[in-house]
């Protein structure tokens, strides 16, 4: 008898009284199968389930069953996500003094904030469609990308501006503060219409990933029109934006799932 033949036998819930010389003979020399015939006996015999079990169970699972559409290629999410990233840019640029703290950085300061924020954006990006995929490969976890991106960003800020005292300093925080999660909330409502035709297996975690790309959206908005070069304030209330944002990202997908486990579980 072959492992497959041997199993259908152990499956019906046979004991070794029961089965079969060949399928004995078969037992004894596979350990594979052996192993499934001790798990099987050790299994207590449940009974017959209640009428209407396995009709309720079916139902439930046909209720919101429906057919989908195949993902697209990973390329044209990753263009998606980089298109909202430069829309959402855009649209900031519209506003009068828009380019006051571009202005106002010199040409190295430039060329490594935007440097960093454009390789953090891209990482989040890739991270972003792997998780629309269940099983895909990430080169770097998204995990340590939440914790490496923060770290990048504030050494970059640390090696470039200088600490000084600033009179405004909450009152000019406040305002860079709200006007960066106005943007964030904005990239994070756009990134959502794409992002929902993937099977995120992690809700927090891909909530948390959401938060910090829409928040780096909200960090390069204010890298641009914000004058203010106070190491200080670009550390507290610039990196605060990217940091409330993951935050509220992780905790919002998180309980949005909590709940619709805690209902399926009620109709169940």
């Amino acid at each position: 008898m072959t492992c497959e033949e041997t199993a259908s036998v152990i499956g019906l819930g046979a004991r070794n009284a029961a089965l079969k010389p060949e399928a004995v003979a078969h037992i004894a020399a596979c350990e594979r199968c052996l192993r499934l015939l001790w798990t099987s006996e050790r299994v207590p015999d449940a009974g017959l389930p209640e009428p209407g079990h396995w009709e309720r169970i079916q139902a439930a699972i046909l209720r919101d069953l429906k057919p989908v559409r195949p993902l697209a290629r990973p390329v044209v999410y990753v263009l998606t996500l980089v298109t909202i990233f430069l829309a959402v840019l855009a649209v900031a640029l519209t506003t009068p003094g828009s380019a006051s703290g571009w202005n106002a950085l010199s040409i190295v300061q430039r060329v490594f904030v935007f440097s960093v924020l454009a390789g953090c954006g891209g990482l989040l990006t890739i991270s972003l469609v792997r998780q629309m995929v269940p099983g895909s490969r990430d080169p770097i976890p998204a995990a340590a990308l939440l914790a490496g991106i923060p770290a990048a960003l504030a050494l970059v800020i640390a090696l470039i501006f200088q600490p000084r005292n600033e009179a405004e300093f909450l009152a000019n925080g406040a305002r860079c503060l709200r006007t960066g999660l106005s943007y964030s909330i904005l990239a994070a409502l756009a990134l959502w219409i794409p992002l929902r035709r993937g099977a995120m297996l992690c809700p927090w975690l891909t909530g948390a990933v959401v938060g910090g790309f829409a928040g780096l959206v909200g960090l390069s908005i204010l890298e641009i029109n914000c004058s203010d070069l106070n190491f200080n304030h670009i550390l507290v209330w610039h990196g605060g934006v990217a940091v409330a944002s993951s935050l509220s990202g992780a905790g919002l997908c998180g309980l949005l799932a909590y709940i619709d486990n805690r209902i399926n579980r009620m109709i169940v």
